[in-house]
């Protein structure tokens, strides 16, 4: 079987299983799962945090984001443009407006304010392994975003140079660890996952600052 089946039988495996939570259980795992996140040291001293809203039972972030707006860090969210293939971030104040984007997500409005990049970017995704590889949905937006680290790579963006890649960090349940994820050429490995049990670093003590892994 070639990675990218293998990829889209995963996929359909690991979604049914996250469906089958009920709404109580995804709630207190979410809740579990970001009171790890908050407790990150590299969470309190990254001034600007790439997050997402959920769909699909992803884990639910209405906490980390209100706790990052309560902090004073700029909370920066996914605008995803179908047509081009691409996807940006764009900043989200409290109370700010959110209009329907791509894959009925809601996202911020652009008001054509160049935003900053983020210094931790906690990710939604639908498996991962100890090694960090992410499966995600097959639609390569973020693995697009982050190729704008790569050399020689064609996304134009002033900002790039001047800011290193944020630490990248995936928000999961338990259940959507497995035991190897497949991985192709273009897929970027995690830096660290946080599960209702603990945060698991997985690219060793050097891409987690200040932190340790507190899974059991």
């Amino acid at each position: 079987m070639n990675i990218p089946a293998e990829k889209g039988l995963l996929r359909k495996r690991l979604r049914e299983q996250r469906k089958r939570l009920t709404p109580a259980e995804a709630a207190s795992l979410s809740g579990a799962i970001c009171a790890h996140a908050m407790a990150l040291p590299a969470y309190h001293a990254a001034p600007i945090v790439g997050l997402y809203l959920p769909v699909d039972q992803e884990v639910d972030t209405a906490l980390l984001v209100a706790d990052a707006h309560q902090r004073g860090k700029i909370v920066l969210l996914p605008v995803v443009s179908r047509s081009e293939r691409r996807m940006a971030f764009l900043p989200h104040r409290p109370n700010d407006p959110l209009r329907p984007g791509a894959f009925g997500i809601p996202e911020p409005l652009d008001d054509g304010t160049p935003a900053p990049l983020p210094d931790l970017l906690f990710v939604p995704l639908v498996g991962f392994d100890e090694r960090g590889v992410r499966l995600g949905y097959g639609g390569g937006y973020y693995d697009r975003w982050l190729a704008a680290w790569e050399p020689g790579d064609p996304l134009p963006s002033p900002l790039l140079p001047e800011k290193p890649r944020p630490l990248l960090v995936g928000l999961a349940y338990a259940l959507q660890q497995i035991p190897r994820s497949p991985r192709e050429s273009h897929d970027h490995l995690l830096d660290g996952v946080v599960t209702e049990h603990g945060v698991i670093w997985t690219r060793g003590d050097s891409s987690a600052p200040g932190g340790e892994s507190d899974a059991p």
